[in-house]
């Protein structure tokens, strides 16, 4: 399942699909090129042997789909993808044209139709694929009045389904929620949003203070949970964080994984987080983010997090370093766009700084880098200005006395000037740059 809050996580969805092959499964020949899509500790490459690039991988993804359908047909789930990066979505386009398709491989996606136009990269291998007739579409409606019926029996077999069906108007979510709550609530045409925040404040009316909570610590996250990471977030022991997670799962508002904990559905999740006041809001993302940042000791894996609480909080230096963090991950991944994405934020972060001395004119260079390299992949723009930002960028450096971050911004420099066909440009920036690094 793609998530709304790990849009700078790349490859996030397939990393979590990835993780149903177990490790004694994969040929020793893909594990390298896999090594990114794996977490944990990878070997480095022999010696003169080059590292994995994008192609490798994604080669060797369909790869590795090829060697487990070869034992039995397969079938890859992916859902909400109206929130996939960019980097999976062209994972999934590259695992589905032509004949890259593995056979005895069928891959459902599902999708609120509502919000895929958001996502460019989403709907682009959508459009792609319908060119292509490799895409059949089936469009799913509101439940009927039988279908309704069926999922509230399943649930609360005495509970009116009529009511619910009613009060749901066929929103399985609502009429899943509705008949856990044990009654109907009268639901407005159109005002779903409301009607499920109804629902779920009748369900933590019913939670101990204690459970509702850590509830709010949970929507916080934004995300799948590993439970470790919420007790040490909001300060819980585990013997009490067993049974508050207990009574949730019993509750039907936590489920629970393999070897993490989710909220039944995201709409549950934003529906809790919108009862939590914006001033509480930014104690548990400062919290967060202060916890990530020590408690990983610089691990970047989880630096988009941490960019992304840090920011909720208000903690612009905290951002910008995590910011630089997950830009430079997100390049070493081949995943440009978002690598763009948090140089931007990382700039906008500084800039509300208001910071001078050679500490953010390094910081500003680092950003600008990232940016530039960013925008060197297929399809991929850099903006209009960034040959003036770098220049002033340089400048300062070298008005500061920072020698390093001066010679990587002429070098930068050498770089757009060549791309944009200023020969002359280039050559003076190279030289430049030289000089500045001796």
């Amino acid at each position: 399942c793609a998530f709304e809050a790990e849009a700078g996580r790349p490859y996030g969805i397939w990393i979590d699909a990835l993780r149903a092959i177990p490790a004694t499964d994969i040929p020793e020949a893909l594990r390298p090129d896999l090594a990114p899509l794996r977490p944990g500790p990878h070997p480095a490459p022999p010696a003169g042997e080059h590292p994995p690039d994008r192609s490798g991988l994604f080669d060797a993804v369909v790869a590795l789909l090829r060697h487990v359908v070869a034992r039995r047909s397969a079938v890859l789930l992916l859902d909400d993808i109206q929130w996939l990066d960019e980097g999976s979505a062209s994972l999934l386009h590259y695992t589905l044209r032509g004949r890259t398709t593995p056979s005895r491989l069928l891959v459902a996606c599902a999708a609120r139709s509502g919000e895929l136009e958001d996502n460019a990269a989403a709907c682009r291998v959508v459009r792609a694929l319908l060119r292509e007739d490799r895409l059949t579409e089936m469009p799913l409606g509101p439940l009927d009045r039988a279908e309704t019926a069926e999922l509230v029996r399943a649930v609360a077999p005495a509970l009116d389904a009529a009511s619910v069906f009613a009060d749901s108007e066929g929103n399985p979510l609502l009429a899943l929620e509705l008949a856990r709550a044990g009654r109907g609530s009268t639901v407005e045409r159109g005002q779903t949003t409301r009607a499920l925040d109804a629902v779920i404040a009748g369900q933590l009316a019913r939670l101990t203070p204690r459970a509702r909570d850590l509830l709010a610590w949970a929507a916080a996250l934004g995300r799948s949970f590993d439970p470790e990471v919420l007790g040490s977030a909001s300060g819980v022991e585990a013997p009490e964080l067993a049974v508050l997670l207990g009574e949730l799962e019993r509750r039907g508002i936590l489920r629970a994984g393999a070897e993490d904990f989710d909220f039944v559905h995201d709409l549950v999740r934003q529906a809790v987080y919108r009862t939590i006041s914006q001033p509480r809001r930014r104690l548990l993302h400062r919290r967060i983010a202060r916890f990530l940042d020590v408690a990983t000791g610089g691990d970047d894996s989880v630096a988009g997090d941490l960019a992304r609480h840090a920011a909720l909080c208000g903690d612009d230096s905290l951002a910008l370093r995590a910011c630089l963090l997950a830009g430079e991950r997100c390049l070493r991944l081949f995943a440009n766009a978002e690598a763009g994405g948090f140089a931007d934020r990382g700039l906008w972060h500084l800039e509300r700084l208001s910071t001078s001395g050679q500490a953010a004119v390094d910081a500003r260079i680092s950003l600008l880098r990232i940016r530039v390299l960013a925008g060197t992949g297929p399809g991929l723009r850099r903006p209009t200005d960034l040959d003036g930002a770098v220049t002033r960028a340089t400048e300062a450096a070298e008005a500061a006395g920072a020698s390093a971050s001066a010679a990587t911004g002429h070098h930068l420099l050498s770089v757009l000037r060549q791309d944009s066909g200023n020969a002359d440009g280039a050559r003076e920036s190279t030289v430049r740059a030289a000089a500045a690094g001796r």
